[in-house]
């Protein structure tokens, strides 16, 4: 009996099936050596913390080792660089990004969340698979990059107690959440939009879907509120190689209890 499939990313039926991760095996190495502990996975769909890693078997070998491959080494890179290092509150950062190849591999990552979970911008993300394989620039262009920075924030007393002795529990809870998600913003003659997150150590980068029908204005317009209402966060331009701001972003506790309960969270 024939295997009849066909590629997530590229729509070809011929290539060997490969199995891709939701997190790159070497960045998950990474993250291991680099937090001190296994990385454990909480999946939205099950409402559970898992150990094994979720995975996906519909990329071919030729995507999975092609572009998704280039893309991996390079956010591999920037994590030994610059996402190793856990920011602490108020402290300035200068974070430099090749910004097509870090939203490339932010929107690869989105996908295969989104694949995994049945989520509702899964939609949305494979129509920007051309941008994401590189192959069209202006595509990128509907979605718009934000970064914010988490902050080591103490676990209060209460939730120590809840959670177990403190020998066992710390008195700082650090941001190492690394994870990927959806949630909504709400705002005022725009609607609701989908915000994609995704999360290492320090860093939360957002990524905000456009209309195809809206303006330059409408974008502007919207950049601008969303940056009201999430504290200490930059957008990402394509016409900037680096971006300065204040690790003073987000409570690492508070976004760690939100990842639990949110229920458009992956």
């Amino acid at each position: 009996m024939t295997d009849t499939w066909e590629c997530a990313y590229c729509g070809l039926t011929r290539e060997p099936r490969t199995r891709e991760h939701l997190f790159p095996t070497a960045l998950h190495q990474r993250l291991q050596k680099a937090n001190k502990a296994s990385h454990v996975f909480w999946l939205r769909r099950l409402g559970k913390d898992i150990k094994g890693e979720p995975s996906l078997k519909d990329v071919c070998r030729r995507c999975n080792n092609g572009f998704m491959s280039d893309l991996d080494a390079y956010i591999c890179r920037e994590f030994d660089d610059q996402f190793s290092v856990i920011r602490q509150r108020y402290e300035k950062v200068t974070f430099t990004y090749d910004f097509h190849r870090l939203k490339r591999w932010l929107l690869k990552m989105a996908y295969n969340s989104a694949r995994i979970h049945l989520a509702p911008d899964t939609f949305a993300l494979k129509a920007l698979l051309p941008y994401t394989r590189g192959e069209n620039d202006r595509l990128g262009r509907s979605v718009r990059l934000f970064l914010q920075l988490s902050y080591p924030a103490p676990i209060p007393a209460a939730e120590r107690v809840r959670l177990g002795s403190e020998d066992e529990v710390p008195e700082i809870w650090e941001p190492r959440l690394n994870r990927v998600g959806i949630s909504e913003v709400a705002i005022a003659g725009m609607g609701r939009k989908l915000i994609r997150h995704v999360a290492l150590q320090s860093y939360t980068f957002m990524l905000a879907y456009s209309k195809p029908t809206d303006g330059a204005a409408a974008n502007k317009e919207f950049a601008y509120e969303f940056l009201k209402r999430a504290p200490g966060a930059v957008e990402i331009k394509a016409s900037q190689m680096q971006v300065s701001t204040i690790g003073d972003g987000a409570n690492s506790w508070d976004q760690f209890r939100q990842s639990r309960v949110n229920a458009l969270v992956d």
